[in-house]
């Protein structure tokens, strides 16, 4: 868990105060590492990192500014370290701008993606070897896991990415920079539907924190404003690779469950006559007497799949009509959008709607087995109690029969005295 805080006047008026009284309001979200991003009039850059809270509020005062952005830390991912605190910067050749990025969450993916983006040219700026005494842990190097998210963000700003490979929890503020003048001029904020960021804006003034004044920002959608006017758009959602991919994934090993050995797993049981298997998508709904009610499942799972595309087609054309990104859409990459989220809903359904059925086949088979293994069950044990019964004198009548699985038993007044 971190901090965030922007301030933005459109006037020359400062916001270091309100950023300090802020910064006291939600200091219990971290004061481990702190970072200021302080721009003039000018629209130049001025970067103040520190390790303890002193240094920050020193900072602030002595420097005064109209536009801040602060974040303030609790570790997760790495130690306390001056080279490790944000805001963190993004800079590379592919990208048209630089970014100085803040973010708040915990990144699960970061492993991967570290390699993953030093194939592509990214260099790592919060990677740091430790030393022979820190060596002894699980490992030699370390990293702020949010560069990972850095760089992803930075890349789907600069629309070198239609989607992001993040797995995790993020709330974020990005300061787009201009390479050649190094001068801002944008900023962009966003978060996903774990961490909180708020918002509050009138004509002169915005504000952005994790607590406090304003209202909720709406979940996956990337917003921005001019750093001269502060004018609010609304660019488009952020769409997330690495989770639909997983999800494939998993169902894909659900299916592969489907080849197991029945035999091995049959399970006669009298007070559970159905044999289950541990798979058993039955597991998931709401059991009753009735057994009826399972042949009604794999509607449920269509009816399921039909409200998950309804709701994808609902979000598409929310976007489409939106005012506010209206007139900055790209309706090919929406619509493409719209298929890459509907066709993974449509497989899952048609596999298990598959796998539903064929447990209902074999749930019909192991009845049939199980009434007959009873049945036989009880003809045995009428058996034993007649051929142990001591007036017992002739065995020649008793008799037995199927007889589409029901068992009959013949037998001779005579045989008993």
């Amino acid at each position: 868990m971190c901090g965030i805080i922007g301030a933005f006047n459109s006037n020359n008026k400062p916001v270091n105060e309100w950023v300090v009284n802020q910064l006291q309001d939600q200091i219990s979200r971290g004061r481990r590492g702190f970072g200021i991003i302080l721009i003039d009039e000018d629209k130049k850059i001025k970067i103040k990192r520190a390790t303890e809270l002193t240094k920050t509020l020193v900072d602030l005062y002595l420097n005064k500014a109209n536009k801040i952005i602060l974040h303030h830390r609790m570790p997760t991912s790495s130690e306390n370290k001056i080279q490790e605190t944000h805001p963190i910067l993004v800079n590379n050749k592919k990208l048209k701008h630089k970014y100085y990025v803040i973010h708040n969450g915990v990144i699960r993916n970061s492993e991967e993606l570290i390699e993953k983006h030093k194939k592509a040219g990214f260099k790592y700026t919060t990677l740091r070897k430790k030393n022979d005494e820190e060596a002894q842990a699980w490992k030699e190097t370390e990293f702020n896991d949010s560069e990972c998210f850095a760089i992803e963000i930075a890349k789907f700003i600069d629309k070198n990415l239609k989607t992001i490979d993040i797995q995790g929890s993020w709330a974020f503020i990005a300061l787009q920079v201009n390479k050649k003048t190094n001068e801002a001029e944008r900023v962009f904020y966003g978060k996903n539907d774990i961490p909180p960021l708020r918002l509050s804006a009138t004509r002169n003034k915005i504000r952005l924190s994790s607590e406090g004044c304003g209202n909720d920002i709406k979940d996956f959608h990337l917003y921005s404003f001019d750093i001269n006017d502060l004018k609010i758009k609304k660019e488009r959602k952020i769409k997330i690779k690495k989770e639909k991919k997983a999800e494939t994934k998993k169902v894909k090993e659900e299916i592969e469950i489907i080849d197991y050995n029945h035999k091995k797993q049959t399970n006669f049981n009298s007070s559970n006559p159905v044999t289950t298997s541990p798979t058993n998508y039955f597991n998931s709904k709401d059991k009753t007497d009735d057994d009826d009610d399972d042949e009604y499942y794999p509607e449920l799972i269509i009816e399921e799949a039909t409200e998950k595309i309804n709701q994808e087609i609902d979000n598409f054309f929310e976007i489409i009509t939106d005012e506010n990104f209206l007139y900055t859409v790209e309706i090919k990459d929406e619509i493409q959008d719209l298929l890459l989220n509907i066709i993974p809903i449509l497989k899952k359904a048609f596999y298990e709607y598959k796998q539903a059925k064929t447990e209902l086949s074999l749930e019909k088979c192991d009845k049939e087995i199980f009434a007959k293994t009873k049945e036989n069950d009880k003809y045995t044990e009428f058996c034993e109690d007649y051929y142990d019964n001591d007036n017992f004198q002739d065995n020649s009548n008793c008799n037995y029969s199927w007889d589409d699985g029901r068992y009959n038993y013949k037998r001779d007044e005579k045989e008993f005295i």
